[in-house]
């Protein structure tokens, strides 16, 4: 996982790609061992708009669903959905995962007794969340 993240802050964009593969690889082979490999691939895909890697980056968001517990988490796996499925022309399930990431950022309160602020979203005044802004507003 650091890797990928080195590399890709580093410009090296496939190799980043090539080292998210590699933690998703290893996790299927020691179901103990999770990392945030299937948020920051997607991401990284959507973000740069990777066209061919589309059906991999919704292959990883849908196989790890069943993972989700913060609203953090289901704001960037809804949001990736939505950006990637708008830019496939699947306009409508767009708007409904854009609008699932929108709620999950509203949330206050991720459900912890303890810990009240834990994966909680902290503001979408970025690229993203402009983009998922975008969908939501209906600016094809």
């Amino acid at each position: 996982m650091e890797r990928a993240a080195a590399l890709e802050t580093l410009g090296d964009v496939e190799g980043a790609i090539a080292a998210y593969e590699a933690a998703l690889a290893r996790e299927r082979t020691h179901p103990h061992l999770k990392t945030n490999a299937y948020l920051h691939l997607p991401m990284l895909v959507a973000m740069r708009r990777m066209a061919r890697l589309y059906p991999r980056a919704l292959e990883i968001l849908d196989a790890n669903k069943a993972r989700l517990t913060f609203p953090l988490e289901h704001y960037q796996v809804h949001g990736c959905r939505a950006l990637i499925l708008h830019e496939l022309g699947r306009v409508s399930e767009a708007r409904i995962d854009a609008g699932l990431a929108r709620a999950a950022a509203a949330k206050t309160h991720p459900g912890l007794r303890y810990h009240r602020d834990l994966g909680l979203v902290d503001g979408t005044d970025d690229a993203f969340g402009r983009r998922l802004a975008a969908i939501i507003g209906g600016q094809d």
